[in-house]
């Protein structure tokens, strides 16, 4: 039929054009200053600035608790500072303490490990429990963090600080990522939907010749 040729075709076209933005961005961007901005990194800095796992320390400095990474550390400014690696597939969560010590949670192996403000290694807890787990993933407010009287707030990506009724963004991701991960989402789908029309009539003319 006509028209399962013409989506044949949209959605080759949609692939092969997703394809070939994403390769451009990263190859534009893989040069940018900082370890975070690389092309490793693109994907990643998406997916944990735009989660809810992050914190602020007295300084206004960001931590965002990045899966496969770290911790990603921004300034007040919203210019990247380093990312604090952490070894683990699981997921983890990040606190920054009253005296700005880095309070890392994995969840994977049920320990959290401290480091001081410069991320430098203090200690281990191993065994905690879920309620203690519970601080760094489930609070009731899980994108608004308050330090200081000022409030930071995480909407998809994009930090907001409140003080004294004036709101500013202090960060946000890069426009060029999220254009990234948005052709890689469009990507995906138009993958799994050319299976599906491959696929399905496939198995309708398998059915149909087992019913015979």
């Amino acid at each position: 039929m006509k028209w399962l040729k013409l989506v044949t075709i949209i959605l080759l076209v949609l692939i092969v054009i997703s394809i070939a933005i994403t390769v451009i961005l990263t190859q534009i961007y893989s040069s940018n200053k900082g370890s975070i901005e690389g092309t490793g990194f693109v994907i990643k800095e998406s997916d944990g600035a735009g989660a809810i796992t992050f914190d602020v320390d007295d300084y206004g400095n960001l931590y965002f608790a990045v899966m496969y990474a770290g911790i990603v550390i921004y300034d007040n400014d919203g210019e990247y500072k380093y990312t604090l690696p952490i070894q683990t597939i699981g997921g983890i969560g990040v606190i920054i303490d009253d005296g700005n010590n880095i309070l890392v949670c994995n969840i994977r192996d049920k320990s959290i490990t401290s480091y001081n403000s410069m991320g430098i290694y203090v200690s281990k807890e191993v065994g905690i429990d879920y309620e203690q787990q519970s601080k760094f993933f489930y609070t009731v407010d899980q994108n608004i963090r308050e330090r200081n009287g000022i409030r930071y707030i995480n909407v998809d990506g994009t930090v907001i600080k409140e003080k004294d009724g004036v709101k500013t963004v202090v960060f946000t991701i890069p426009t060029w990522q999220k254009w990234y991960r948005a052709f890689k989402l469009v990507l995906i789908l138009s993958i799994v939907a050319l299976f599906l029309r491959i696929a399905i009539p496939l198995w309708v003319k398998a059915f149909k010749r087992h019913a015979k």
